[in-house]
């Protein structure tokens, strides 16, 4: 069944614990699980009593991915509120241009592109 899972595409975050680096993550997702550690213990005999064990912690896995994607919804939504405040520039975009084109300079066009909508 592991196998199964480990050669999947959308498998892929769930293959190597957590880097422990992620504190925020941490955090929020409480108990870590993922499927090394699920294969480690299935090597180490933890699911040898009591099969519902493996599936239980397949389930952590589970719960874990809905709870992260439930945050980071919430967190995109955030941004989006805040980024809908500040997406229209503070100053006319032509003034600045006319400035800098005064003094030999311009604005790289990346940099345009982000506020043309």
């Amino acid at each position: 069944m592991l196998d199964c899972f480990v050669s999947q595409a959308w498998c892929r975050p769930f293959i190597k614990p957590v880097d422990e680096t992620s504190c925020i993550y941490r955090n929020i997702i409480t108990p870590l699980m993922d499927l090394t550690t699920v294969e480690h213990n299935l090597w180490a005999g933890k699911y040898d009593v009591e099969v519902s064990k493996f599936y239980d912690d397949l389930f952590i896995m589970h719960s874990n991915s809905i709870c992260n994607i439930q945050r980071s919804r919430f967190d995109a939504y955030v941004f989006c509120q805040f980024n809908n405040g500040i997406s229209k520039p503070p100053h006319d975009l032509n003034k600045l241009d006319f400035a800098l084109a005064q003094i030999g300079a311009k604005l790289p066009m990346k940099n345009l592109l982000m506020f043309v909508e």
